[in-house]
């Protein structure tokens, strides 16, 4: 079988004229249309066997017996890291626009990303994906409490690769709180969200359910019940948070306008729908590739 990490150079044009083919046709590559299309002056069969290589390394597959080969995953891997010819003026002009066009230095993470989503959809006409840092050792950074009505509150987290998820949950009070003044729950929310943050920064999302909470201090006592349910919230909401690839899409109503297929004003409202279908579809196949 041969190595991924050292394709000759005959194998790396096999690889990259089948993935160029595939892209431009959709169609199941077979030998004899790149000896017929591709100067490569070798015979179809020597190709078919490049390509039968190729298949062994899990580069190329086929959809059935009889047709020709597709990529897979990791040839398509190969090809962007590897084979692509990038035009090297076009990246500085990208690189600059990114550069003037986004604060690194005042904005959040999500926002630089957002943003440069963006960015790369309009220079390129196409459809943009980003997707965040995965890091499964993410910690959280700060957490608060605000109240938003009598009987709710909205926890607001931030991990130290600042992301950020909002959590409405119901606010655990008893009967003396509940005559209290809205100026003295704020107060004792700011109280409890700093006692939290005392005891979780730097925790693990992953590890902050298994917390020995048995050992809460005794002046925080009456605290217990709220802090049960945060704790509960917070393992519960932040499970995906951390177990997912989060992505940001850009581009798709650009590229259906230009096609013609929609009118701008509806591949803006198509683009809405694909933006909320597309982070559970491609989460989802990005976390099953990598198993």
């Amino acid at each position: 079988m041969i190595d991924r990490a050292r394709l000759s150079s005959r194998h790396q044009n096999i690889l990259k004229a089948t993935i160029q083919k595939y892209i431009a046709t959709a169609e199941p590559v077979g030998s004899k249309t790149l000896a017929k299309e591709y100067d490569f002056k070798i015979s179809s069969a020597t190709i078919r066997n490049v390509m039968g290589n190729l298949e062994e390394a899990g580069l190329l597959y086929q959809p059935h017996t009889s047709a020709g080969r597709i990529p897979s995953d990791s040839g398509y891997r190969i090809y962007v890291d590897r084979l692509l010819d990038f035009d090297r003026l076009i990246g500085k002009e990208i690189e600059k626009s990114l550069y003037d066009r986004l604060n690194y230095r005042r904005w959040s993470l999500e926002a630089v990303l957002q943003k440069a989503t963006k960015i790369l959809a309009e220079l390129s006409g196409y459809i943009a994906l980003i997707t965040f840092p995965q890091n499964p050792k993410d910690t959280l950074r700060h957490l608060q409490l605000v109240r938003v009505a009598s009987e709710q509150i909205l926890l607001i987290v931030v991990t130290d690769s600042y992301q950020t998820q909002s959590i409405l949950m119901d606010l655990a009070v008893n009967d003396r709180e509940q005559t209290l003044d809205e100026e003295f729950l704020e107060r004792e929310l700011q109280i409890l969200s700093n006692f939290l943050n005392q005891k979780l920064k730097g925790h693990s999302l992953n590890t902050i359910a298994t917390l020995d909470w048995g050992e809460i201090d005794r002046e925080f006592s009456r605290y217990a019940d709220s802090i049960a349910i945060v704790t509960k919230e917070l393992t519960r909401s932040l499970k995906p948070l951390s177990n997912s690839t989060q992505i940001v899409i850009h581009g798709v109503a650009e590229v259906f306008a230009s096609a013609g297929i929609f009118t701008a004003s509806t591949s803006t409202n198509f683009t809405l729908f694909i933006r909320r279908r597309a982070g559970a579809i491609i989460t989802s196949y990005l976390f099953d590739s990598r198993k």
